[in-house]
């Protein structure tokens, strides 16, 4: 099964298309990009791993409701960057849909969930399946905890790979995520919303087992991911 994260490949060819028209939006264009990289990862890992399976975010996102901080910070540059939103994700939806419609690709979008929930379901549930991942998101590698999931980055065009995935999640769980808007486990949900400093997660302690200097409060949350 090859699970392709088709709002980073659809956002990640639109980008290119502004950038070589000069701002000016094409959809003809874009609809030809996206389609020709999803024809072009079919051909790539069809042999090995099967036939395609489109994944995306719904347009609301369970975390948000959460964790009403969760990527703020994109939604604020958005606004100051000076390109038509409205009109970029109206050409995208608009092309999901077509895809869905009228081409044979197996498309899955979850009213609540985004891209990365639908592929972390299909590896759970699909263990005795070669899977391949195709996307940039280094939030997949804890997925490489499966034996029979690998990533494949567009960004690089280089497997992702080389990384402990067990480690990885926990060390993502304390140290958060700027991008997400999600910061470290020592500093407040809205640090980032406010433009406060991090409360660093240095100190001499180090936690055996764990490749990075932690305090004793962090500590104590690695050892609750033990379960993980």
């Amino acid at each position: 099964m090859i699970l392709v994260d088709m709002n980073q490949i659809s956002l990640a060819s639109l980008m290119m298309h502004l950038h070589m028209n000069k701002g000016e939006l094409d959809d003809e264009m874009v609809r030809h990009m996206i389609l020709n990289s999803v024809r072009m990862y079919r051909t790539m890992f069809n042999e090995d791993y099967g036939e395609i399976v489109l994944t995306y975010d719904s347009r609301a996102y369970w975390r948000r409701e959460v964790f009403p901080q969760y990527k703020h910070s994109r939604r604020k540059g958005r606004e100051s960057d000076g390109k038509d939103w409205d009109s970029i994700f109206g050409v995208l939806n608009q092309i999901k849909d077509e895809i869905k419609e009228f081409l044979p690709y197996k498309v899955v979008e979850t009213y609540g969930a985004e891209a990365d929930d639908v592929i972390a379901t299909l590896c759970k549930h699909y263990q005795s399946e070669k899977i391949m991942i195709v996307s940039g998101d280094k939030d997949f590698i804890q997925l490489q905890k499966y034996d029979n999931v690998r990533q494949y980055s567009p960004i690089t065009k280089k497997h992702v790979n080389g990384v402990d995935a067990v480690v990885y999640i926990k060390e993502h769980i304390l140290k958060g995520d700027k991008s997400d808007g999600i910061p470290n486990v020592l500093s407040p949900d809205h640090t980032f919303t406010d433009d406060l400093r991090q409360r660093p997660l240095t100190s001499g302690n180090e936690f055996q087992g764990y490749p990075s200097p932690y305090p004793i409060g962090a500590v104590a949350i690695i050892e609750s991911l033990d379960s993980l």
